[in-house]
């Protein structure tokens, strides 16, 4: 049997290229971030049932027109017990966070005005009035003391006064966009309508 010989630079040409790509696959590993702390799906489900009688009601004064007399009607509905945001929305986040030298964003559980006014503008949508909601505000790494923490950092409007100083101008909050592309359930009554599929629509909030 005739032996094949392979010249040594066309070995060393091979090895170099897998080691490059060896490498480059290495740093792709690396760079691609680790999602923690999941859960198991039946441990998320037990967790959002727990939540169902905390969420309570949504109370919203509604003006409305009864036999030509203009009244405010209180409305009583299940309140909100799940938020949706695009893709296209978190990018921006991390791109804002990124351009400020951010670190994270700080979620504050809040819940929308039981009314808005006429002359309000950018109000939410009137079946959110009184229903749960998020603000969401960016955090940059500081420090009090020697403990290090995670401060929230904004542009101040509107007459407000920070508790502290921004080093650095920028920032955000994130709450009651007019446009509501923050996706909320309740309303409607069956979230699983909107895709949100662990929270069981026959288990609802007495």
């Amino acid at each position: 049997m005739k032996k094949i010989r392979v010249p040594l630079f066309y070995l060393a040409f091979v090895a170099i290229c897998f080691a490059a790509c060896t490498s480059k696959e290495k740093d792709e590993t690396a760079q691609t971030p680790i999602l923690r702390d999941t859960i198991k799906v039946a441990v998320a489900e037990q967790y959002i049932a727990n939540y169902g009688p905390h969420a309570g009601k949504a109370i919203a004064i509604i003006d409305t027109v009864i036999n030509g007399k203009r009244v405010k009607l209180e409305v009583e509905s299940p309140n909100s017990r799940a938020i949706w945001f695009s893709l296209t929305q978190l990018r921006a986040f991390v791109k804002k966070l990124e351009k400020d030298e951010g670190d994270g964003v700080r979620f504050y559980f809040a819940t929308y005005n039981k009314n808005y006014p006429d002359s309000v503008k950018d109000k939410p949508k009137k079946e959110y009035w009184g229903h749960n909601t998020l603000v969401m505000v960016a955090t940059r790494p500081d420090t009090i003391g020697d403990r290090p923490i995670h401060k929230d950092f904004f542009v101040a409007t509107g007459g407000f006064k920070p508790r502290f100083k921004l080093d650095k101008p920028g920032g955000f909050i994130v709450g009651n966009p007019p446009e509501n592309r923050g996706e909320m359930c309740p309303p409607p009554k069956a979230c699983d309508s909107t895709g949100a599929m662990l929270i069981d629509p026959s288990k609802p909030v007495q």
